[in-house]
């Protein structure tokens, strides 16, 4: 799995009119192929009466995974341009999707190119961008007394509290980027003064704010 990456946070659309023909681009995040596949459906579906649904989407997978269509329009002159803004944007698990309806005047192939890029750079701006970054989830289990200790430990480092367990201890689920995992388990042993013990789960991401 790619170690940092970003992507959006949430969908967004925009609309752009051009010599009466209405473009209207979906930004969304995905996941995976499946994802993707039926957020275009869903796009498709609630617009029947559009002449195009024009896509690119970028996936981190092992291979990383990219695709994209002209669905009708002239080749090379929608579905590449897309991928060309994820691939400027530096976007990745994210899909593009623009509707267009033909308003009866032909532009061209360039002046496809152009829409089809302006539509999505529209959308991209309509959004926020943020960093993912491969963490790995870590159970660390430890007496009571000792909680405030690691809650104020995990906030300075402003890693998040997935699950708490309260039994004979107090067991706090949390997720570290991978390459810190180590090192956090020496700084918590040091705070709790050796009083806990961890376990290291699955792998997942970390959301944050892009890295100017």
């Amino acid at each position: 799995m790619k170690s940092t990456f970003l992507t959006i946070s949430q969908p967004a659309r925009a609309s752009y009119v051009i010599k009466k023909s209405k473009f209207i681009a979906d930004i969304a995040p995905v996941s995976n192929a499946v994802a993707a596949k039926g957020m275009l459906a869903q796009l498709t579906a609630a617009t029947p009466k559009a002449n195009h649904h024009c896509y690119a989407y970028r996936l981190v997978e092992n291979p990383p995974a990219e695709r994209f269509s002209d669905d009708g329009e002239p080749v090379g002159t929608a579905g590449k341009p897309l991928l060309e803004i994820l691939h400027h944007h530096q976007l990745e698990n994210t899909l593009i999707v623009v509707t267009r309806y033909f308003g009866g005047i032909k532009l061209g192939a360039g002046g496809l190119i152009r829409a089809y890029a302006q539509a999505a750079n529209v959308a991209v701006a309509q959004t926020t961008l943020c960093e993912k970054t491969l963490a790995r989830q870590l159970t660390i289990s430890l007496d009571y007394p000792q909680l405030n200790k690691l809650r104020s430990f995990l906030d300075q480092q402003q890693l998040p509290i997935l699950k708490t367990t309260y039994t004979e201890q107090v067991t706090i689920t949390t997720a570290v980027p991978v390459a810190q995992v180590s090192t956090f388990q020496a700084r918590v042993t040091e705070r709790l003064t050796g009083q806990a013990h961890y376990q290291l789960g699955a792998e997942c991401y970390l959301t944050s704010p892009p890295q100017p």
